[in-house]
Formats: C-alpha cells, structure tokens, sequence
C-alpha cells in the first residue's frame, strides 16, 4: 500500500512539474499580459478620458457566489449624438437603482469606457498574478510531492 500511494505522489509530482513548466514558461514569454492591458487601458482612461452622464437600464443581474453578491447592471451614454453601452457591477442592491452614473470614456473611441476607472485599475493590478509566480509554487509543490513519493518508494 505504500508503494501504491509513493506511485500517486509520483503522478501528482510530475503532473504538477510539467503544468509548473508551462507557467513559468508563459511568464518569461509575456503570458500576463491580459491583466496589464486592462490596467494600461484604465490608466489611459485616467489621463486622456472625458466624463459624461450614463442612464443605467433598470433591469440587472444577480450574481451570488458561496462569499459575496453583485448585481451587473447595463448603461448607456450619449457622445455627439450617437449612442455607446457599457457595464457596471454594483457589490450593493441599494446602489442598483441609483439611476444615472458618471462615465469615462476615451474621446477617439468611446466604445472604450469604464465607470469609476482608478478603483478598477487598482483592483485589476492587485488581482493580476503573473504566470510566473504561480509556476514557481507550483513547482514548490511538485517538488513535495516527488520528495513525498521518494520517501515512500525508498521505505
């Protein structure tokens, strides 16, 4: 039996050491770049944006998960006549109804638009883990795991 479990911690060990490979390879190649376009975009947003009203629509969706709730409400806004949309996630039901918002938008497209852009772009740095740091835990623990499976195969 404990062959058998040294045989899994060696599976898992591997498993692991190949998916760690490919995340440290992505982070030297440039793989989190996703998260930093969204940043740079809000950061544009901050510098060269202009601010108008938007009239939110008063239907919305109700997103739970097990720890929070948000409500994804959709608006619309006017710039030279011509009509742009976009989407906002409230994390309060009271917030919901609130009715009119103020917008940024990039003036050459405002297609590109964000409402309150410096809160976002912080949360989006903070939570924008690069592929590198995550393969080097999961290298971490390919390396238990194999160490795990050695200590059993050599008993």
């Amino acid at each position: 039996m404990r062959k058998f479990k040294g045989a899994i911690y060696g599976l898992v060990a591997v498993a692991l050491f190949f998916v760690s490979m490919g995340q440290l390879y992505s982070g030297f190649t440039g793989g989190g770049e996703a998260g930093d376009k969204m940043v740079a975009q809000y950061q544009r947003l901050s510098t060269e944006g202009e601010q108008t009203v938007a009239v939110t629509d008063s239907v919305y969706t109700e997103t739970s998960t097990k720890y929070s709730t948000t409500y994804d409400v959709d608006y619309t806004f006017e710039v030279e006549g011509r009509k742009y949309k976009g989407n906002y996630e409230f994390d309060d039901m009271e917030d919901v109804g609130i009715g009119i918002l103020q917008v940024t938008y990039l003036p050459e497209d405002p297609n590109i638009n964000a409402i309150e852009v410096e809160e976002k772009a912080a949360k989006v740095d903070s939570e924008n883990y690069s592929p590198f740091t995550i393969g080097l835990v999961m290298l971490l623990a390919a390396a238990f795991f194999g160490w795990r499976a050695y200590s059993r195969f050599a008993e």
